[in-house]
């Protein structure tokens, strides 16, 4: 296989320089309880540090806590 003047090596290189760039980025839109749960869990912590009267509001998250985090 011949590869243009530029090696795998370097197009990885430059490809990965590159991806500091983000265009087009659509994010999904979170809803009020999500972003309850979110700002309930802090750096570094998980689904345990969500307080009960949130946990309550999900059914998600009641079905997670019943299971013992198994889902």
């Amino acid at each position: 296989m011949v590869v243009n003047s530029i090696s795998l090596a370097a197009m990885k290189h430059e490809t990965h320089d590159a991806s500091t760039v983000l265009y087009n980025h659509v994010s999904s839109s979170l809803s009020e309880l999500d972003m309850e749960m979110i700002q309930s869990v802090p750096a570094g912590g998980n689904w345990q540090d969500i307080p009960q009267k949130v946990v309550q509001k999900s059914a998600r998250l009641t079905q997670i806590q019943k299971s013992g985090g198994r889902t």
